[in-house]
């Protein structure tokens, strides 16, 4: 400790004054979640606070004060019209430091003297919550500060000293959630400073998903009497409210009251004040109030041993109700609802929390497809535009992307398990018994928002019979700091919810790895989330592989991959935390366009295309951040060997077909280019970033054809999303130059790493 004689900016291990508690502070809190084990004879179930406390100034004001040795601090400070005085916050911390105290704008404290007569307070209101700075006038001498101002009345002069009467209280009214009530006492430890203590602990109950119409709480101490009146006087030994000053006199219930109903489904925090001291075999029992119903289903005891000292926050286990608790019929019975036209409200789904959805599905068994679905937005209401979908999960295990190019991974699986027989139900088989079983069948389905950018749904599902059940699994990855949503709905079916409920996840990240490589030629790359942790993917802690979020990526080291060794290990910052990350390196067979994605026309060397109808074969990766659509590699053709645009045709990967001026050789006016439906201009562009490309070119006596099939670097195996197929033909040459057609792929303005021809994992062309 430092000399208190000196003006520096802390205080004495043992305040002049007790931490004081009472019933009508309001207190802001940070909250987070906060579990703890009760009953534990090793730790005692009890949240441990730090019991010094520093004031909340600026460091600058705290490095001036400390700087030289100044005039030792008057025994008796004294007010000269202060407009402003600083006030501390005690420092409560559980284990898992998940709540913070702060003052509130506007909060009020008073700050009294002892006269010969009367105890006169005066009042201050918080004018900067972050320095604890307090706006007022007073011109006597202060000896006590008191929080919040209307618990000054607890206190009257006798000579030098206060007395105070002060109330554990029963009945806390207009309570906001997440305030705590807690009065607290300050002791002068400069002209215009005081220093705050607790005199208490504080219990934390917390209910996930309170019901509509619930009024507040109710808390009922069993074998331990928490409420009650102590009078005495405050002296430097300090006030301490224990269990043993209400033993003979107190209470055992206390009650709190919203400052209004609930609306609508909320989470609430409660913190009530409790006397220090031993709680051998406690019985705490809580509930919601509002009415019988409420009261009813939300009834909770805990039972243990613990030692809660004054200034501690004992947490109960968090409390999680199921919602919809009333079951809701979604779709028409007849079950004539088309896709998606029938469905539940959204469930918003926080970071870090996991929706559970109990229901039961009943189904039409003519079409796999026709029974419940599971849909995942992000946050934003259905009529919003804004809104997207990240994907539909099928009861048949098909995942439907959404209407955004979010990355998928195809990490989906699903088991039946037939518990009549042995029989084989793979196959065909499988979908008969699939299609009758679902009908009918229970389904508990989660949906979990990892804090690492993860969705992953599971799935069980039993048959009416309890016969057959079917497990499934599937995730991708999402958004890793907003909420996400989602909904059930149906298509030619309809479902019975009966529960609704969240919890926590309890997901950790393990460890971190890419599935796709880095493929490079002589130049270094430059790392970065859209060249290779768009494919980031976490081992979490129970073995689940899912993608993580790229954006939770903070650093990298090194920042370049080189060609020559494989793999390559970096150290990445994720989520807070540093983990070594193995990225495969590919070298290719050649290279054209610059990694800036401004090198304009580059081109390989041009080669004769045989017009004996011989096909030649080009399998590339793409790097680029296409600003048009041609940002792109395409096909060069020529019949003389050099490079001239004008002089050749080039059909562009974009679905065009681009003639030069003085080009006489081919004929391209009735040229076709027939693509897949499915062309994403959407998708087209922003994903041609690390594409796989395969062109195929092929001559046949001077009818030239070109083939293209894209995979789009969105690692979606669904054709309707993640791959699009062109392919070009009736493009001519005169029999005079057939034998002299030259071909190249060229690039505008990106980077293309070419491969071996017979590389696998490169999509294949199609016949259109």
């Amino acid at each position: 400790m430092l000399n208190p004689r000196r003006k520096c900016l802390r205080f004495k291990e043992k305040p002049l004054f007790a931490k004081v508690m009472a019933l009508m502070a309001l207190r802001k809190v940070i909250p987070g979640p906060a579990m703890i084990g009760i009953g534990s004879k090793t730790s005692k179930g009890k949240m441990i606070m730090k019991k010094t406390l520093y004031f909340a100034v600026s460091a600058a004001l705290a490095l001036a004060a400390c700087a030289k040795e100044e005039a030792p601090v008057e025994n008796e400070p004294t007010f000269q019209n202060l407009n402003t005085i600083y006030a501390s916050v005690p420092e409560t911390k559980t284990t898992e430091s998940a709540a913070e105290f702060s003052w509130t704008d506007s909060e009020a404290i008073a700050v009294g003297g002892i006269l010969s007569e009367s105890t006169h307070f005066y009042n201050y209101t918080c004018s900067n919550t972050s320095t604890g700075a307090f706006s007022g006038s007073a011109t006597d001498s202060r000896k006590v500060a008191v929080s919040p101002s209307s618990a000054a009345s607890a206190f009257t002069t006798g000579g030098d000293t206060f007395s105070y009467s002060l109330s554990m209280g029963t009945e806390y009214g207009s309570y906001i959630p997440g305030t705590t009530n807690a009065l607290m006492v300050g002791e002068p430890v400069e002209s215009n400073k005081y220093r705050f203590n607790h005199a208490a602990a504080l219990l934390k109950v917390t209910y996930e998903n309170a019901p509509v119409g619930t009024t507040g709480l109710k808390f009922t101490s069993k074998n331990h009497k928490i409420t009650g009146m102590k009078s005495g006087i405050a002296t430097a030994s300090g006030v301490e409210l224990t269990l043993a000053d209400f033993a003979s006199t107190g209470g055992n219930d206390v009650t709190i009251t919203l400052s209004s109903p609930l609306d609508a489904t909320a989470n609430l925090i409660f913190y009530i004040p409790i006397p220090s001291g031993d709680y051998t075999s406690f019985e705490f029992n809580v509930n919601l109030t509002g009415t019988d119903a409420i009261a009813s289903s939300t009834a909770k005891t805990v039972k243990g041993t613990t030692t809660i000292a004054r200034g501690d926050v004992l947490s109960l286990p968090v409390i999680t109700l199921a919602m919809g608790v009333t079951p809701i019929t979604i779709g028409k019975t007849d079950k004539t609802d088309e896709y998606d036209t029938a469905h539940s409200d959204d469930f918003s789904i926080p970071v870090g929390k996991v929706l559970h959805l109990e229901f039961e599905n009943y189904g039409t068994n003519t079409g796999n497809n026709l029974n419940w679905h599971v849909a995942v937005t992000n946050n934003f209401d259905r009529e919003n535009a804004a809104r997207k979908k990240y994907f539909v999960y099928r009861a048949d295990t098909w995942v439907d992307v959404g209407d955004a190019p979010y990355f998928l991974d195809d990490n989906k699986s699903r088991k039946s398990a037939n518990l009549d027989s042995d029989q084989d139900i793979s196959g065909e088989k499988y979908w008969t018994v699939f299609r009758d079983k679902m009908d009918g069948a229970t389904v508990t389905a989660t949906v979990e928002h990892t804090a690492a950018g993860s969705a992953i749904v599971k799935i069980k599902a039993v048959s009416a019979d309890k016969k057959t059940i079917w497990t499934e699994s599937y995730s991708q990855r999402v958004s890793g700091t907003e909420d996400i949503r989602a909904y059930l709905t149906v298509n030619k079916s309809y479902l019975i919810l009966n529960k609704a409920w969240f919890s926590n996840s309890k997901k950790t990240v393990s460890s971190l790895h890419v599935t796709s490589p880095v493929y490079i030629y002589n130049d270094d790359l430059t790392l970065s989330t859209i060249t290779f942790m768009r494919d980031l993917y976490a081992t979490y802690d129970d073995g689940v592989v899912a993608q993580v979020d790229p954006n939770l990526v903070s650093s990298y080291s090194p920042t370049t991959i080189s060609k020559g060794t494989s793999p390559q290990t970096i150290s990445v910052g994720f989520n807070g935390k540093n983990y070594n990350v193995d990225i495969p390196v590919v070298t290719g067979t050649g290279a054209i366009g610059t990694l800036t994605y401004n090198g304009g026309d580059g081109n390989q060397a041009l080669a004769i295309l045989p017009s004996n109808g011989t096909s030649i074969v080009k399998k590339m990766y793409v790097y680029g951040s296409p600003v048009s659509n041609w940002n792109c590699p395409s096909i060069f053709l020529n019949t003389t060997n050099e490079f001239v645009l004008n002089k050749g045709v080039v059909l562009r990967m974009d679905w065009y077909i681009g003639k030069g001026d003085s080009c006489t050789a081919f004929t391209a006016a009735n040229a076709d280019v027939n693509k897949a439906a499915n062309l994403n201009w959407d998708l087209y562009k922003p994903y041609m970033n690390r594409a796989k490309v395969t062109m195929k070119v092929t001559n046949s006596n001077g009818a030239i054809t070109a083939q293209y099939a894209i995979q789009y670097a969105c690692d979606n195996t669904d054709e309707n999303h993640g791959y699009f197929y062109m392919n070009f033909k009736n493009i001519s040459v005169s029999s005079s130059d057939k034998d002299s057609v030259y071909y190249c792929v060229m690039e505008n303005n990106c980077y293309v790493v070419f491969v071996n021809d017979d590389t696998p994992g490169w999509p294949d062309v199609h016949a259109l």
